[in-house]
């Protein structure tokens, strides 16, 4: 017989079915995301490493003050994140032969071989896309990390005459009472 709520007269719940009840639901959506990511055979890391690469070079791309993603090894440091970190080996493994189907979608090669702008074009398709779906998880991790892993980079920094954090070292004239004209 079932404990009844006190409150509200029907069954109460207990903490048991309630982590059960949040264990289907992480199973519901946590699973077919999972699915979707997983490796298929026959995957070349060549190309993937490449289409990486190309990826984060259309999202990073330098110019003549700015040096590009991959020239930062921004590529380097996501597969070397991807080595301990199997969710994210996968999404790279998955996305990159996404970015390839589409690249092939267009009549052309593989997404590394394309144009700046028609790489730059399936991007914002991928951007656009739905919330959840690879594309966009795609998109939203690799861009997260370009950035992180550029502008955690010395190199970058020079053009924009920053010198660095101010620690370990602290600031400068820290010991120096504030100047009284400013």
């Amino acid at each position: 017989m079932a404990a009844t709520s006190p409150t509200h007269g029907g069954p109460k719940l207990t903490r048991r079915d309630l982590l059960r009840q949040m264990g289907f639901a992480a199973i519901t959506f946590w699973l077919p995301a999972r699915w979707a990511l997983a490796l298929s055979p026959g995957t070349d890391p060549e190309a993937s490493e490449k289409t990486l690469r190309a990826l984060v070079d259309t999202l990073l791309p330098g110019n003549g003050a700015f040096p590009s993603a991959s020239a930062l090894g921004v590529d380097r440091s996501i597969l070397s994140a991807a080595e301990s970190n199997t969710g994210l080996a996968k999404l790279i493994s998955a996305g990159c032969r996404w970015l390839d189907q589409a690249a092939h979608s267009t009549g052309e090669g593989a997404f590394f071989e394309l144009a700046a702008p028609v790489r730059a074009s399936i991007i914002a398709a991928a951007e656009r896309s739905a919330r959840r779906s690879l594309p966009r998880v795609l998109f939203s991790s690799t861009r997260d990390l370009a950035f992180r892993y550029y502008y955690a980079s010395p190199e970058s920094w020079r053009p924009l005459s920053y010198a660095g954090p101010p620690q370990p070292s602290g600031f400068a004239g820290h010991d120096r009472a504030p100047d009284e004209s400013a």
